[in-house]
């Protein structure tokens, strides 16, 4: 993941004279990259929660399934062993989300 910023930053004392000369107006542009490209800039994270993170998703790309019993037992018991599927098509980080926008600021500044 690489993200950059910009911040441009102008004072006003040359617009007004006097009456702005401690005054300024900045613009941030956090993500530029995804400004320029829709592809640039993504931050990519885990669908299952930030309180679950690798466990979760783990257990969603394998999927219990079912039991295979010993023959001759008919219901659920000890030695039965476990029926997983993989599902190959998982993703477990997704970069859907907001930190992957860029975002824009204006904001202004009086010092005195």
């Amino acid at each position: 993941m690489n993200e950059f910023d910009l911040s441009v930053a102008q004072l006003l004392d040359k617009v007004g004279g006097k009456a702005f000369e401690n005054l300024q107006l900045r613009l941030d542009i956090i993500n530029l990259g995804n400004l320029l490209n829709k592809d640039w800039g993504k931050q990519t994270f885990s669908d299952r929660g930030n309180t679950c993170g690798q466990i979760c998703s783990a257990t969603i790309a394998l999927v219990h399934t079912g039991n295979l019993l010993p023959t001759g037992v008919t219901t659920n018991s000890p030695l039965a062993q476990g029926i997983y599927t993989f599902n190959p098509a998982f993703q477990a980080f997704n970069a859907d989300n907001a930190s992957s926008n860029y975002r824009m600021q204006l904001s202004m500044r009086y010092s005195f």
